[in-house]
């Protein structure tokens, strides 16, 4: 249900970053500046601050391969 909400948050904000805003009134730019920090503000909640580890294919190996020799 958090992963829906954030998906839906996400494209929200890239709808609003792909609209041309030109030809909008200084109200709506405003409606718009404020839709997009409340955004900001509720994709934050969501944020748990969790560290996330990318292993390449060839760091996999290598790990692998010290564990054999190892052990």
């Amino acid at each position: 249900r958090e992963q829906q909400r954030v998906l839906e948050l996400g494209a929200r904000w890239d709808a609003i970053a792909n609209m041309d805003r030109s030809d909008l009134e200084k109200a709506d730019r405003k409606e718009l500046r404020a839709e997009v920090k409340a955004l900001k503000a509720e994709a934050k909640t969501y944020d748990r601050g969790g560290t996330t580890i990318y292993f390449s294919t060839a760091g996999f190996v290598i790990i692998i391969l010290l564990l054999i020799i190892l052990l």
